[in-house]
């Protein structure tokens, strides 16, 4: 997982247009390194994500989307429910056919610490999905306000105690900011064409086996 936290921003949209940006940057890349042994599936995938629109919905829309092509899928999410895998590529790959931004889900999906959205029912984060893979991208703004995340640890009924180190950034000062995590894996079997996540990853990592 790559993570990243960006100070003094208070929209969601400073933060897609950060991942846009970083893919783009990252195919481009790719694009002129001069490598000839991939495929040419796998530099049409660079080139989707370095020229590529980059669409941008809400999971409202996502929602509805789904539902009115309910024949496409196994099961069909109600508003409040999870996007599952399958719509996840299918929003991405069959739909949108290329990079797909979600953002304001419900905040009863999300952590505590993910800033709430003025409706009261969302929150500011965002996914982005990819053909293929589907999520790629996971972030959102943070709550940086002491007593509302207090509040909401007490709405959820959370135990406060294993989470005092991070209440108390917040008590001892901090400034509007968000960040992502991003599946480096998934990146890499992506923009390689590798069918097998586990080519991608530089350690083994398999049941009672993990050697530290």
């Amino acid at each position: 997982m790559l993570e990243a936290e960006i100070a003094f921003i208070d929209d969601v949209s400073q933060l897609t247009r950060f991942s846009e940006e970083m893919l783009r940057y990252v195919a481009r890349t790719l694009q002129n390194s001069g490598f000839d042994e991939f495929s040419e599936e796998t530099k049409q995938r660079w080139d989707m994500l370095a020229n590529g629109t980059y669409t941008q919905i809400t999971y409202s829309e996502a929602i509805d989307l789904v539902r009115q092509n309910s024949t496409n899928f196994k099961t069909v999410p109600m508003w409040g429910d999870s996007l599952g895998s399958e719509h996840e590529k299918w929003l991405a790959g069959e739909y949108y056919k290329g990079p797909v931004f979600v953002t304001n889900y419900p905040e009863d999906q999300k952590p505590f610490y993910m800033k709430k959205n003025n409706d009261g029912k969302t929150v500011a984060c965002y996914d982005l999905l990819i053909p293929q893979i589907g999520e790629l991208i996971g972030g959102s703004l943070r709550e940086h306000d002491l007593q509302k995340l207090e509040q909401e640890t007490a709405d959820r009924q959370m135990d406060i105690g294993p989470l005092q180190w991070y209440l108390n950034l917040r008590k001892n000062g901090s400034v509007p900011h968000g960040g992502f995590g991003m599946g480096f894996e998934r990146l890499l079997q992506y923009m390689s064409g590798a069918e097998n996540i586990r080519d991608t990853i530089p350690f083994p990592r398999t049941t009672n086996h993990c050697a530290c």
